[in-house]
């Protein structure tokens, strides 16, 4: 409403003017609180991209770490099957050993 017309309900109506008034002044203070509310969001918005930016590249790394770290595992698995494998060969030549040497002395 215009100042125009609220003087002339204030004319017949005062209480009705300072509702009015007091409705505009909460709805101002209304939409300050809610111009806050939205500036405050996009703040933790910016916050939680960098933070999401930063854990996906971490994500990243320890990932290719994990991939890194399994193959050296596997890696050391196979060098340890080998390693096994000849003890094994390596033992069952030392049994026969006195096998061979009782054999030839005959």
């Amino acid at each position: 409403m215009a100042n125009e017309r609220l003087a002339e309900i204030a004319l017949t109506d005062p209480k009705r003017v300072k509702r009015i008034l007091a409705n505009r002044q909460s709805a101002a203070r209304s939409k300050e609180r809610k111009m806050r509310y939205i500036q405050e969001l996009e703040h933790k918005v910016q916050v939680l991209q960098t933070e999401a930016t930063t854990l996906s590249a971490q994500l990243t790394m320890l990932q290719r770490d994990s991939g890194g770290l399994a193959t050296q595992n596997n890696e050391l698995k196979i060098r340890l099957q080998a390693m096994e494998q000849q003890a094994q060969l390596r033992d069952g030549m030392l049994l026969m050993v006195p096998f061979f040497i009782s054999f030839g002395e005959n």
